[in-house]
């Protein structure tokens, strides 16, 4: 397949403000995630990205689907900020953003629900709210090989 043809699919895919799936398939060493982040970067500068955020998440050492699900929520940033790796401060943003959503007044409802569910810790329940959190975010999902063995 010609490099055109994947620039072309990519700039499809990012210019489109419905949600989709895309799969970029190929040997290991080919170029797959070198061509998305250079497509991905290109589209970000012509301003050509719909959604409003993107997360980057390698699946290497992640052993569970909560662990997969917090790994997208911590690696989101705005699509602005393509190019740079997420950091304390957009992780800050997405907590920010977080309780936004879920609004002031629902606050007062975590802590007597977690006094009833003692087995469920509060970063578990903060985990669990917080993929709910990721709408309209590109997510970007590399290194499926390489998914942890957990025993």
């Amino acid at each position: 397949m010609s490099i055109e043809v994947i620039k072309t699919q990519i700039e499809k895919f990012l210019d489109n403000p419905t949600p989709e799936v895309m799969v970029i398939k190929g040997k290991w060493g080919v170029g797959k995630t070198y061509c998305w982040n250079r497509f991905l970067n290109e589209a970000k500068n012509s301003k050509k990205i719909k959604l409003d955020r993107y997360a980057y998440v390698s699946m290497f050492g992640i052993n569970s689907l909560d662990a997969f699900k917090y790994a997208i929520f911590e690696n989101v940033i705005d699509r602005n900020l393509i190019g740079k790796d997420a950091n304390t401060e957009t992780f800050h943003d997405n907590l920010t953003s977080l309780f936004k959503k879920i609004g002031k007044k629902s606050i007062p409802l975590l802590e007597p629900l977690s006094r009833i569910i003692t087995r469920i810790s509060l970063s578990s329940a903060i985990e669990s709210i917080a993929f709910l959190s990721l709408s309209n975010t590109i997510i970007c999902i590399d290194d499926l090989e390489r998914t942890g063995k957990k025993p």
